[in-house]
């Protein structure tokens, strides 16, 4: 017989009629289409990403109502926070391919290995990073931006030093949940941060239940 003739074991011919002709009705080992396992997993993780742009929009939200000035610095400080921030969280994702080959080989000792690295990666390259955020007042004053919204923008570039290391370990818990398909738990955890931020935000901003009123730095 013809070597083109499709087998699904030695000697064993299959008839092409049987075979799947839609690539997204296949199922997969849960018995769900692979499309249908796509959305499962991409929902949450587009879910995520946008939570956590969120948490910056109620910043500003918040900043708005108290005052127009600080809206402008907040924007120019968080520009180039998210600027460093992103600029580190690319070099940590060289651990994301070595955590879904470890983990689709299920070699859970590799898996936990990649995991660990990672974190020590995150906190080495949180140091440059936080040290990078430091200079937001230096390069705002190189691209002449206004003057008198620098010393505000600087102020809240070099307070996100503080969440640099934490929000690189999230960076890596979503890579290692989208691996294991747990993206879900990764939107739970974004929803209860957005939820106090909001009200952490209000509440700092603004000087409430006997906090001090911080504006910007809030």
């Amino acid at each position: 017989p013809s070597r083109d003739v499709p087998r699904d074991s030695p000697g064993r011919l299959v008839d092409s009629r049987s075979m799947p002709t839609n690539p997204s009705a296949t199922p997969t080992s849960d018995g769900a289409s692979p499309l249908r396992a796509l959305l499962r997993l991409a929902i949450p993780v587009c879910l995520a990403q946008v939570g956590l742009k969120l948490m910056n929009t109620v910043d500003l939200m918040v900043l708005g109502h108290w005052s127009d000035g600080a809206k402008g610095a907040l924007t120019l400080g968080s520009l180039w926070a998210w600027f460093v921030i992103m600029s580190i969280v690319s070099l940590l994702t060289a651990v994301d391919p070595q955590l879904a080959q470890a983990w689709g080989n299920r070699d859970r000792t590799a898996y936990d290995r990649a995991l660990l690295r990672g974190l020590v990666l995150a906190m080495v390259l949180a140091i440059p990073g936080a040290l990078a955020l430091q200079l937001a007042a230096p390069i705002l004053e190189l691209f002449q931006q206004p003057p008198e919204l620098i010393p505000d923008a600087a102020r809240y570039a070099a307070i996100q030093a503080i969440g640099i290391l934490p929000f690189l370990w999230i960076m890596l818990l979503r890579s290692a949940l989208q691996t294991r398909d747990r993206a879900h738990l990764l939107l739970r955890v974004v929803i209860v941060g957005n939820l106090l931020n909001a009200g952490l935000d209000y509440v700092l901003v603004n000087g409430l239940l006997g906090m001090p009123e911080l504006g910007v730095e809030g």
